[in-house]
């Protein structure tokens, strides 16, 4: 029997079936779990804020992570996407003169980026200093854009 759907559009529609399934389960965990002391942190429930350039040799990804460390962090590129996924063990202790507190949480995120063809996955690198996540995907060479002179006839 013939393939009526494309291989790329089952791809699509599988990408984004994974990506609807992980909002849904961050919002239904988010709605579950209430306010905790990671407050400063819930502001990621939709994953880390970004900004994302595509250079003519390379793309650059910065996401800001306040809270976390380059420990808590996986990065991870699959199918022309940037994951990025991060989970922070938050533990408020209080003691007093009659009582003892103990409060434990965990905040996680994930976020999927889109990313255009011709990443070269295996020359990425990426930095983590005072909250900021830099990471740097290089195209391969065929991704590169071309200039072409113009020139008058």
């Amino acid at each position: 029997m013939a393939q009526i759907i494309p291989e790329p559009v089952k791809r699509s529609i599988s990408r984004l079936r994974e990506d609807i399934h992980s909002m849904l389960d961050r919002w239904r965990r988010r709605r579950k779990d209430g306010t905790t002391d990671g407050q400063q942190l819930s502001s990621m429930a939709f994953g880390p804020p970004v900004d994302f350039e595509d250079k003519d040799d390379e793309v650059v990804v910065v996401a800001e992570i306040p809270g976390f460390d380059e420990n808590d962090v996986q990065i991870e590129v699959m199918d022309n996407r940037l994951i990025l996924r991060g989970q922070k063990n938050l533990e408020n202790e209080e003691r007093g003169s009659n009582y003892y507190r103990l409060e434990r949480g965990v905040t996680e995120f994930t976020r999927v980026i889109p990313l255009p063809p011709g990443i070269d996955a295996d020359s990425a690198r990426a930095k983590f200093k005072n909250g900021l996540l830099r990471i740097v995907l290089p195209k391969a060479e065929d991704a590169k854009a071309k200039r072409i002179e113009v020139r008058a006839t």
